[in-house]
């Protein structure tokens, strides 16, 4: 049997306005095999970015389990989290995320030389993932200099040139024409198909959704069968927000609430 790369149980997370709990996600189960291209589609607010942050070591959780390539990213601490996803994770941002004084082929060289690698070779490696996603030509551009889908290539090169086993994408035809967004997208599952890296990709746009491998449907914060299901309701926001994780600014102004409560309930028996 062939081990998940992603492999998730139990996941809920919360964010919070004031004191006011929001949860993202409750009570996710997921695995993901490698070589899948697969997407993740529901709508804006449904929880897609929040998982694909957490499964990046991106963001922390309020309760659950997150395996990524067999480790418990979850219990990392921050430098060994760093350290994982440049060795395994490239990732692809909506807003394509380039350094705007660096030349397209330097933004891909960048990521191999946090990794160690010598400029030339970093370069070197930059040249050949730009001709692969077809924009060789381009290298010495600045990322002002092309056009939105061009830089989108290029963050796909950067993200496929740390070597990385699992490519996660969020909503990386966002920002894109219809035409330049399934030309990215075709161009993105046929290097699935010929390299065998693993792409998990967050989007509502039905050309991506048409040609995933495996369509994984979300809505308010839960895995769904079809979009026709109504997510359950949580028995309890206990076990997605925990107060205890409560913004400690929120804590501490609930902490003298409550203490000068005490005092002016002390005063009216003192009084009596």
């Amino acid at each position: 049997m062939v081990k998940p790369i992603i492999s998730i149980r139990e996941l809920h997370k919360c964010y919070w306005v004031g004191t006011m709990p929001f949860p993202a996600l409750h009570g996710i189960n997921l695995d993901i095999k490698p070589g899948e291209f697969a997407v993740v589609a529901g709508r804006s607010g449904s929880g897609k970015s929040t998982l694909l942050n957490i499964i990046g070591a991106l963001e922390s959780v309020d309760n659950g389990n997150v395996e990524v390539l067999g480790h418990d990213i979850l219990n990392m601490n921050r430098d060994l989290r760093t350290q994982f996803r440049l060795r395994n994770i490239g990732f692809v941002f909506q807003a394509y995320n380039l350094i705007r004084v660096f030349t397209a082929r330097e933004n891909v060289a960048y990521v191999c030389q946090l990794q160690g690698k010598s400029r030339k070779e970093s370069l070197d490696i930059a040249n050949h993932w730009l001709h692969e996603v077809e924009i060789g030509h381009l290298g010495y551009r600045r990322p002002d200099q092309l056009s939105g889908g061009q830089q989108q290539r290029v963050a796909v090169a950067r993200a496929l040139a740390s070597g990385p086993k699992l490519i996660l994408a969020d909503e990386p035809t966002a920002n894109l024409d219809s035409m330049t967004g399934r030309h990215l997208i075709n161009l993105m599952h046929e290097l699935n198909q010929r390299l065998g890296t693993t792409f998990l990709i967050s989007s509502h746009d039905p050309d991506v959704k048409r040609a995933a491998g495996r369509l994984i449907k979300l809505a308010d914060g839960q895995i769904v069968d079809s979009w026709d299901e109504v997510p359950k309701t949580p028995q309890s926001l206990a076990s997605s927000c925990p107060t205890s994780h409560l913004p400690l600014k929120e804590r501490l102004r609930k902490l003298l609430y409550q203490r000068r409560k005490a005092r002016a309930s002390k005063g009216k028996v003192d009084h009596r």
